[in-house]
């Protein structure tokens, strides 16, 4: 289905050999490192949701699925964006999900703890905002979701229909920091989270792409390159 656009910074379906540590950008074509472990993360065939495999992570820190900020602030939402992935959780004690960082006194990042979603922005060592939605997922089992800035509203959508939207009208301060998969930061920054679980297609957008509910996509993203562009539906 679509879903790869200009708008979508990266696009990793996490297709591949069972246990390999290659992974691409389906999108700009950017590098994406399997960061941590020297094994994990790695491509399991045996959890997916499309394609050949998904994104395994064993929630040993500091196992990350990464982009560099390639020396520019890409990964700091300057106003809309979306992250949007398929999830499933091994654990649910407390679980690394996105996050872009450069230390733990400059970060954002989104984590599962207590039966909570929270989404954090710390620089230079101070907190700058906190948003949380409640969420209790369940092990062993798929999830679509996303985190959606739309405006001040912040959005979680599981399953394509809404959590909850948190108000907050501080913005984002500009950083250089790396992308991260399956790991955030927490608290005041200073350790990180890590996945015990795995991910599939995962995408980061630098627009709001839903603000109500949605039917999950059904399909992989893909170009259309028909007519030589990037296809723009959500």
């Amino acid at each position: 289905m679509p879903g790869i656009d200009a708008f979508a910074l990266f696009v990793i379906h996490a297709d591949g050999v069972d246990g390999s540590n290659d992974f691409e950008d389906a999108s700009y074509g950017r590098t994406v490192t399997s960061g941590g472990d020297p094994t994990i993360p790695e491509v399991d065939t045996a959890q997916k949701v499309f394609g050949t495999g998904s994104c395994l992570f064993d929630g040993t820190t500091p196992n990350t699925l990464f982009l560099s900020s390639g020396g520019t602030n890409i990964w700091v939402p300057s106003g809309d964006f979306t992250y949007d992935a398929r999830i499933r959780f091994a654990t649910t004690n407390a679980e690394g999900i996105f996050g872009a960082d450069v230390d733990g006194n400059n970060w954002w990042g989104v984590w599962l703890e207590t039966n909570t979603v929270y989404l954090r922005h710390e620089f230079g060592g101070f907190i700058i905002f906190t948003v949380s939605w409640s969420w209790t997922p369940s092990i062993n089992t798929w999830y679509h979701i996303a985190v959606v800035r739309n405006g001040n509203n912040f959005i979680l959508f599981v399953d394509g229909t809404i959590v909850s939207t948190q108000v907050d009208a501080t913005g984002f301060t500009s950083m250089l920091p790396s992308f991260n998969n399956g790991r955030s930061r927490f608290g005041n920054g200073a350790n990180v989270y890590t996945l015990d679980g795995w991910l599939d297609e995962m995408r980061y957008s630098n627009i709001a792409r839903w603000i109500a509910n949605f039917t999950p996509p059904t399909e992989a993203y893909a170009k259309d390159n028909k007519a030589g562009f990037f296809n723009v539906f959500r």
